[in-house]
C-alpha cells in the first residue's frame, strides 16, 4: 500500500508550493498579530490572563472547570515567564494557535489534494471567526488545533497502519481533554464514525433480511444488534489489528475514565432517586458537579470501575501499543490537571470527576440563551464563503464517494448537530462549528481547481460567466443603496434582474454540481462566485477585527470589555506621566 503521509513527502512541495504556504503563514501571523492590544480585555480573557499571573507569580494553580482545562493558563504562565505580563503576551499563545492552524492542511495533502490543502489554508487564514478567536485570549483555537490534529493523526494511520501515529493522536488527545470540555463532543463524533466504519468492514456482505424471512421486525432488531456485538468480538478476538477499530479501541479505553462523571445523569432517575445519593452537586453548591457524603464512595468505584475497564480492554486489544498510548496520554493529563504534580490529589480529583460533572450541571442553565438556530445564523454573517460551498460539496461527495469524503460530510453535520442540540451557544463555539466546514468547502475548491480545464485560455463566453456572480451583486448592491431614490418601475425592473442573475446562477450551479468535471461554464461559475465571496470575506475579517473588534454591532461580540476603558486607562497614564 502506498505510504501516505509520510513526513518526507513535505520536502515534495514543489517551489510554488512553498512560497504559496509562506505567504499564507506570513498573511495569518499579520492578520492576528496586528494591533493585538487595542481591544480591551473581554470578561474571559481577564479570567484566564489573571490566573496565567497568579501562577507566573509562584501562587501555583488548580484547576476550576468554570475555566475550563489547566493547559492555557499554565502556557501562558510560561510566556509571562519569558516575554513579561501584557495585554499582548496574555493572547501570543491564541496567535500561534491560529497560525499554526493554518499550516496544519500541509500535513493532509495526500487526501486534500495539493490544491485542496491550499484552498483549505487560505480559508482558514482569512475566517472572520478563526482570526478574531486567534487575537482572543480563550480556548477555542487551541480545541481547533488539536482536533484537526487527531483527524490528520487518525487519517495518516488509517491509510497508512504506522503506530506512530496512535502515539501522536494520544498525545493530542491528552492536551485536549487538558484543554477544554467539547474534547468529549470530539472524542464522540470520532467515536460513532469509526463505529459505523468497523460495522461496515466487518459486516457480511449479506441480505441478512432475505436469510430470515420468517422474523418479525423486532425479532430482526434483535438479531441484527446480536449480530454488531459479534461484529466486535471478532473484531477484538479475531482481527485484532484492523486498523478503524485500533482507533476505535483506542479512543474508547484512553477516555473510558475520563467519562465518569456522566453517570451522575442517572441521579434523578429511578435507578438512584431512592437513595438520595447525590453524583453531581447542582447550582449553589461550594463545588458544582462533585459527589457528595455516600456519592463519594460510588463515583469512586464507578471511576475504578472503568479503569480497571479501560486497562483490560486494552490488555485484549493490544498491549504493546496501548500501555505506550496509555502512558503519553496519562503523563500529559497528569501533568496539567496536577500543575507539574503540585496538587495531586486535587488535580486527579476534579479533572476525572468535576471536569466533566460541572458542565453537565451547566447544561440545565443553558447560559446564553440563544436560540437554535442561532449557529446558523452566525455561520451566514460571517462563514458564508465555505458554508456555501460546502453544501455543494456534499451534493458532488454524496455522488462520487470516497469513505474520506463521506467523513468529512459527517463530521460537519454532526458537529453543527451537536452544538445546535447543547443548550448553552456562545460565538467563540463557531471555531469549532466552522473548522469541518472550511476543511470540506476546501477540498471540493481543490478539486474544482486542479483540474486541468482551467489551464486553457477562457473564450469570451466564460468570461462573461466568470462575471455573472459579480454582476449579480454589483446589481444587488446599488439596488439596496439607491433604490429609494428611484422610481416604482425603474426599482421593480432592477429588483427583477438582481434576483433572476442569483436564481440562475444558483440553479446553474446546483443543476451541474454532479458533473462539473465536463461542463466548463459551469466551473467558471464556481470560481466567479468563489472569487466574488472571497473579496467579501476578506472585508468582513477586516471589519469584524480592526474596525469593530469590540462593538457589539458584530455578533461575534458578546459580553465585551467597552473600548472606553483602554481610552480611560490610556489617559490616567498620560496624566501620570505627562
Amino acid at each position: 500500500m502506498h505510504k501516505y503521509f509520510h513526513i518526507e513527502k513535505i520536502s515534495n512541495l514543489t517551489r510554488l508550493e512553498w512560497l504559496l504556504y509562506f505567504c499564507l503563514f506570513a498573511v495569518a501571523l499579520l492578520l492576528r498579530v496586528y494591533d493585538l492590544s487595542a481591544r480591551a480585555m473581554h470578561h474571559d480573557e481577564s479570567l484566564h490572563a489573571y490566573y496565567s499571573w497568579e501562577l507566573f507569580q509562584g501562587s501555583g494553580l488548580t484547576h476550576n472547570p468554570m475555566l475550563h482545562g489547566p493547559l492555557q493558563m499554565q502556557l501562558t504562565s510560561l510566556i509571562f515567564f519569558l516575554f513579561g505580563d501584557t495585554d499582548v503576551t496574555a493572547r501570543i499563545l491564541y496567535v500561534a494557535a491560529g497560525t499554526i492552524l493554518v499550516i496544519l492542511p500541509i500535513f493532509f495533502r495526500d487526501l486534500l489534494g495539493k490544491h485542496g490543502a491550499i484552498m483549505v489554508s487560505i480559508l482558514l487564514s482569512i475566517s472572520p471567526s478563526m482570526v478574531y478567536f486567534s487575537r482572543f485570549a480563550r480556548n477555542d483555537i487551541l480545541m481547533a488545533v488539536f482536533t484537526f490534529g487527531m483527524i490528520i493523526t487518525m487519517w495518516k494511520y488509517l491509510v497508512s497502519g504506522n503506530k506512530k501515529n496512535l502515539y501522536l493522536m494520544s498525545a493530542l488527545l491528552a492536551l485536549s481533554f487538558s484543554t477544554k470540555e467539547n474534547a468529549y463532543l470530539i472524542v464522540g463524533t470520532l467515536g460513532l464514525y469509526l463505529t459505523m466504519a468497523s460495522i461496515h468492514e466487518s459486516w457480511p456482505r449479506k441480505n441478512y433480511r432475505d436469510q430470515f424471512p420468517n422474523l418479525s421486525y423486532p425479532r430482526l432488531i434483535f438479531v441484527s444488534t446480536m449480530m454488531i456485538f459479534k461484529t466486535f468480538r471478532d473484531c477484538i478476538y479475531t482481527h485484532p489489528r484492523s486498523r478503524t477499530f485500533t482507533v476505535l479501541i483506542l479512543l474508547i479505553s484512553l477516555t473510558l475514565p475520563q467519562w465518569s462523571a456522566f453517570f451522575g445523569i442517572f441521579q434523578e432517575t429511578i435507578l438512584l432517586k431512592w437513595s438520595n445519593i447525590i453524583l453531581l452537586s447542582g447550582e449553589g453548591a461550594s463545588n458544582i458537579g462533585m459527589p457528595t457524603h455516600g456519592g463519594k464512595l460510588l463515583a469512586f468505584l464507578v471511576v475504578f470501575s472503568l479503569i480497571a475497564a479501560s486497562m483490560y480492554i486494552g490488555y485484549k486489544w493490544y498491549w504493546k501499543i496501548w500501555w505506550k498510548c496509555a502512558a503519553i496520554f496519562y503523563l500529559i493529563w497528569l501533568s496539567t490537571y496536577t500543575t507539574l504534580f503540585t496538587n495531586i490529589f486535587s488535580g486527579v480529583q476534579s479533572g476525572i470527576w468535576q471536569s466533566l460533572g460541572y458542565w453537565i450541571v451547566q447544561q440545565g442553565e443553558a447560559r446564553g440563551g440563544q436560540p437554535a438556530h442561532y449557529y446558523l445564523t452566525l455561520i451566514t454573517i460571517y462563514e458564508y464563503l465555505p458554508a456555501i460551498f460546502a453544501v455543494l460539496a456534499s451534493l458532488y461527495f454524496l455522488k462520487h464517494r470516497t469513505k474520506f469524503n463521506l467523513f468529512l460530510i459527517y463530521w460537519t453535520v454532526i458537529t453543527l448537530f451537536l452544538y445546535t442540540i447543547a443548550s448553552e451557544k456562545m460565538p467563540w463555539l463557531l471555531v469549532n462549528i466552522s473548522l469541518p466546514i472550511i476543511v470540506l468547502s476546501g477540498k471540493f475548491l481543490g478539486d474544482l481547481f486542479g483540474k486541468s480545464s482551467f489551464k486553457s485560455k477562457p473564450n469570451f463566453s466564460q468570461c462573461m460567466i466568470y462575471f455573472v456572480p459579480t454582476i449579480a451583486l454589483i446589481t444587488a448592491f446599488s439596488v439596496t443603496k439607491y433604490s429609494s431614490s428611484l422610481h416604482q418601475i425603474p426599482r421593480v425592473f432592477a429588483a427583477i434582474i438582481m434576483l433572476s442573475l442569483i436564481l440562475a446562477s444558483f440553479v446553474f450551479m446546483v443543476r451541474f454540481i454532479q458533473r462539473y468535471e465536463t461542463h466548463i461554464l459551469a466551473k467558471y461559475l464556481y470560481a466567479g462566485f468563489a472569487t466574488i465571496l472571497l473579496l467579501l470575506t476578506i472585508r468582513t475579517t477586516i471589519y469584524t477585527n480592526f474596525v469593530n473588534p469590540d462593538i457589539p454591532i458584530e455578533m461575534l461580540v458578546y459580553t465585551q470589555t467597552s473600548p472606553d476603558l483602554l481610552q480611560v486607562n490610556n489617559k490616567i497614564k498620560n496624566l501620570a506621566h505627562p
